[in-house]
């Protein structure tokens, strides 16, 4: 690959529907035979959010209209910049599979939910790991000015064939976090949430479809239980902050989970299990930006 650069500049957001189409019809290697991710780039020029799709977005999530954006927004402002990354010529992987195991957000101050931000996505490098490939997407939010108010890193798994993630199951650790409730993940949530947030992953959206792409039914968007669980911690994010979360196990739709908090030296960790408390559907923290 040599370390090149493919940059792909739009005037104004790309298609999501043209996106998805590419996206189905593409091929891509597997673990085991792609090579480097090279360096490749999607970015728009500065434009306000969509008022309809905001709104929507915080009603979906349970933030507050605040007149701020929620914090984990601009990921999906740039939905359709990722459909661009992901189907570019020069990226390895086949789609279907990857899985989405990290994200940490970065907030470097409130963001004004009428100001113009013009977005990036970058893709690149290769980690060997035990089950399969990680490769990064970063996107990245910059006011008017040019300065970055926000970033966020997705890290995505390729996995060797025969390997599942999640490994073998064990009762989570829960001493010293304090539950702070139970919320639904309702039947339609995945079509609901792929809609506002431009990810219409077929896993998400039906039981039947689901199952075409060998899982026993729909599971929740990740990034969505991320942002309703930062919701339910507090529904504005006003200032700086730095946020991390590690997706554990899927959860089956319907379903149901706790929320669960422990304080820590510098931040705050915050746990999802299902009813029972015996399975950690994800684990993250907050923290303060230097």
């Amino acid at each position: 690959m040599g370390g090149s650069s493919h940059t792909r500049h739009y005037s104004r957001m790309p298609s999501a529907f043209r996106g998805l189409v590419r996206a189905a019809l593409r091929g891509g290697a597997t673990a085991e035979t792609a090579g480097d991710v090279p360096p490749i780039v999607a970015c728009v020029p500065p434009a306000p959010p969509d008022a309809r799709r905001l709104n929507a977005y915080r009603a979906v999530c349970g933030f507050a209209d605040d007149g701020l954006l929620p914090v984990t927004y601009p990921h999906a402002m740039a939905g359709p910049l990722h459909l661009a990354a992901l189907t570019h010529p020069a990226f390895p992987f086949r789609l279907p599979g990857l899985v989405h195991v990290r994200n940490t957000v970065c907030q470097y101050r409130g963001i004004d939910a009428g100001e113009p931000l013009a977005l990036q996505v970058a893709l690149g490098g290769r980690r060997e790991v035990d089950k399969g490939v990680e490769f990064d997407m970063t996107t990245s939010a910059l006011d008017a000015a040019g300065a970055v108010v926000w970033t966020g890193t997705s890290t995505n798994l390729a996995r060797r064939a025969g390997r599942r993630p999640g490994g073998a199951r064990s009762v989570p650790a829960m001493g010293g976090y304090a539950e702070i409730g139970a919320w639904e993940a309702p039947a339609g949530i995945g079509r609901r949430y792929g809609w506002i947030a431009g990810d219409l992953n077929p896993i998400h959206l039906h039981d039947a479809l689901a199952r075409v792409f060998g899982m026993p039914g729909s599971i929740a968007h990740g990034m969505w239980l991320f942002a309703r669980s930062l919701a339910a911690l507090q529904p504005s994010w006003p200032g700086a902050v730095r946020l991390e979360v590690a997706f554990r196990r899927p959860v089956r739709l319907p379903g149901q989970v706790r929320q669960w908090v422990r304080d820590d030296d510098g931040g705050t960790t915050y746990v999802l299990t299902d009813p029972g408390a015996e399975v950690r559907h994800l684990s993250g923290s907050v923290a303060a930006v230097p």
